[in-house]
């Protein structure tokens, strides 16, 4: 396996893809546990925590690595349930909150645009 330092015995009776989970879910390897809630926040979202969901390189960091750690501890302590993962992502403050404009923000958005973009070009939407 990737990163051990001994290679892995096989049971001739077992299935080698047992293994390959056993070790997917140590929970003191929690690359996977970090990529899957990372694509579900990305999935509700648009935008996953790491962005884009498959760079994972020290460059580009999490936006938010203590929601990101904690998600991903919830995740492992759920025994990697992802209807839990779904509903902690769809039950979140950040999810309730629409994403409707009020009036207020719509009227403050037209001054903007009219300010931005005067005079305004045939067939704007300002």
């Amino acid at each position: 396996m990737l990163s051990e330092s001994q290679p892995i015995e096989l049971a001739p009776e077992r299935d080698s893809r047992e293994k390959v989970v056993e070790w997917l879910r140590r929970p003191d390897k929690p690359f996977f546990a970090k990529t899957i809630v990372n694509r579900i926040w990305a999935h509700y979202f648009s935008s996953g925590l790491i962005d884009p969901p498959d760079d994972w390189s020290p460059f580009n960091p999490a936006t938010h690595p203590e929601l990101l750690d904690e998600l991903v501890r919830g995740f492992i302590a759920a025994r990697y349930d992802l209807k839990w993962l779904h509903h902690t992502a769809a039950n979140s403050r950040t999810y309730q909150i629409s994403s409707a404009a009020t009036p207020e923000q719509r009227r403050r958005s037209h001054k903007l645009c009219l300010l931005l973009f005067s005079p305004t070009p045939r067939g704007s939407r300002c």
